[in-house]
């Protein structure tokens, strides 16, 4: 099977459908789904989903696979948190006008 259009774990969530990866994981599906939400499969659920994906025909998702998603989502929820930097006030220019008197 084509995984190349998988991206993160929601991505693999969506693969497996929420109900499917629930049943293979013996789960609730309301559970699935609120990791699909996160776009996070919680670390002790790791392996379950290399197996239920070894036992549907899909091997090429793997822990590395799994965990090289979760660091990229990590380092990108980390950037889009961080703030902008603010460009530094122009000499003799200070934040506070009244200074500049």
């Amino acid at each position: 099977m084509d995984i190349s259009g998988l991206r993160n774990h929601a991505d693999v969530i969506a693969f497996f459908g929420n109900k499917r990866l629930a049943e293979l994981l013996d789960v609730p599906a309301r559970t699935v789904g609120a990791w699909r939400l996160r776009n996070s499969i919680p670390g002790p659920r790791l392996l379950a989903v290399v197996r239920a994906a070894e036992n549907a025909g899909v091997p090429q998702i793997t822990l590395g696979l799994l965990a090289e998603m979760a660091e990229r989502t990590a380092a990108g929820a980390e950037q889009a948190a961080a703030p902008s930097p603010q460009p530094s006030p122009a000499r003799g220019e200070g934040l506070c006008p009244e200074a500049a008197e």
